[in-house]
């Protein structure tokens, strides 16, 4: 008990901030002490706790932090919240009013998305908070790229994260995410003994140490459990206005014929799948002049055609919905592909993506042209020819 307290001493002895109006429960206040903590340490922090435990809270309670409390005469702290399209008008914005917490712009993750989005109107933040921030963790994609220089640009801001899955695939989304914290720097952490950010994941990917220590430093995260622990103990939990209430989980057995239930259904499906040539995915085999090099690409396009049927077969395993969702979005690009093709263009899938991007309002309109009138120009009776005797279309019935 000695040893622990020596250790935590300094997160432990808590008051409660007499400036702060978002009323926090006891753990939320905790959380926010060590995520102060942590800010004023390195100036920047990811609160992970797990859903329903009121993180929103916890955010509004640091800005409010940040930006009330650091005023000086002649200085007003601004902050930003970036955060997805759904949360700005339902969450954020009201309850910035709510809470007269002042000088907080927010943007949607959209809108930092955008190929066009001036990243330089934003460089005099003090605190910039990141929103369900795992949808940050692809450095390849326009809204990562736009954080990244919003952070780095300008004054030195703290920043602070906020996701309930900070790792959905790897942990090298959890690297990418706390890239944003260190600035894009991978010496960040040397205080710490770590020379360099990337070799340190990569060794933790290949079992050779263990990321405790950095978690410690960066993270502050509760689960659903510490808190049932503490209402075992007889603390009220309450989290905005409303004691904290776990259903209990009532798990049952449910054996099932998949194939008796649906008659035949899956085997048709899974048969549909298999007679897709999905040729858009191997232009290769249809070259009149092959080489060693395009046979090498069609067997490695062969292989990609069939983990991507397979793919669908794991949706179908999620589920009815989800399945029907990847159908359509793969007749919805078959269908641009031959329309393109039918205009003597070539649309590959990236340029498809990009083009879908506009669609959503995440780059402005007139990249349409540009990325069309970059797209390989093919001849059109040969392609259409070839490309039409071997496409099919597969309707499933609902």
């Amino acid at each position: 008990m000695k040893a622990l307290y020596e250790y935590f001493k300094e997160r432990i002895l808590l008051e409660q901030d007499r400036v702060a109006t978002v009323d926090l429960a006891r753990f939320q206040e905790e959380g926010k002490a060590e995520a102060l903590r942590l800010l004023d340490k390195w100036g920047g922090v990811l609160v992970a706790d797990a859903v329903g435990l009121g993180k929103t809270y916890i955010g509004l309670s640091l800005l409010e932090r940040e930006l009330l409390t650091k005023r000086k005469r002649g200085r007003i702290p601004r902050g930003l919240v970036v955060c997805p399209a759904q949360l700005r008008d339902l969450v954020w914005r009201p309850r910035l009013v709510e809470y007269g917490i002042p000088v907080v712009d927010v943007l949607s993750q959209e809108e930092i998305g955008r190929a066009d989005f001036d990243w330089k109107r934003y460089r005099d933040l003090d605190v910039v908070v990141v929103d369900e921030s795992h949808n940050f963790r692809n450095p390849n994609t326009n809204r990562y790229r736009n954080l990244m220089k919003l952070l780095t640009g300008g004054r030195r801001k703290r920043v602070i994260l906020m996701t309930a899955t900070p790792v959905n695939n790897s942990l090298y989304d959890f690297y990418h995410q706390l890239l944003l914290l260190a600035r894009g720097e991978e010496h960040f952490y040397r205080q710490m003994g770590i020379s360099n950010l990337r070799s340190y994941f990569k060794a933790a990917m290949e079992g050779g140490l263990e990321i405790f220590d950095l978690l410690e430093e960066t993270t502050v995260r509760r689960s659903r459990a510490d808190i049932r622990r503490r209402q075992d103990a007889g603390e009220e939990v309450v989290v905005s206005g409303k004691p904290v209430r776990f259903p209990e989980r009532m798990l049952e057995r449910i054996d099932y014929d998949l194939d008796g239930t649906y008659r035949g259904l899956y085997h048709e499906i899974t048969s549909a799948l298999d007679r897709l040539h999905l040729v858009t995915y191997n232009l290769a085999a249809y070259a009149h002049n092959k080489t060693k090099a395009s046979e090498q690409d069609e067997q490695r396009n062969n292989a990609l055609i069939a983990l991507m049927k397979m793919l669908y077969l794991k949706r179908l395993e999620s589920s009815a919905a989800a399945f029907e969702e990847s159908v359509k979005r793969q007749a919805l690009f078959q269908s641009g592909f031959l329309k393109m093709l039918r205009e003597g263009k070539l649309l590959d899938a990236a340029s498809y993506r990009k083009l879908l991007a506009i669609e959503a309002g995440e780059e402005r309109a007139e990249r349409a042209d540009e990325i069309i009138s970059a797209l390989p120009v093919v001849s059109r009776k040969t392609t259409i020819c070839s490309a039409s005797r071997r496409a099919s279309i597969v309707t499933l019935r609902s």
